[in-house]
């Protein structure tokens, strides 16, 4: 495999980390939004956003 394409495939997989990342740190976020505001809408969110993440 050509250096290139090593790069390129490291960037990628370093991409979908970043992403993972941010959609966990989102889940923190709105389970401390859940704690300090009980029954907030902000908490219907996150099914969708866990279905996004796996797909």
């Amino acid at each position: 495999m050509p250096l290139t394409d090593q790069i390129g495939e490291r960037v990628m997989v370093f991409n979908r980390l970043q992403v993972a990342a941010r959609l966990v740190g989102d889940e923190e976020r709105r389970a401390e939004l859940g704690r300090v505001l009980p029954g907030n809408p902000v908490s219907g969110v996150s099914p969708s956003v866990g279905s996004f993440g796996a797909s």
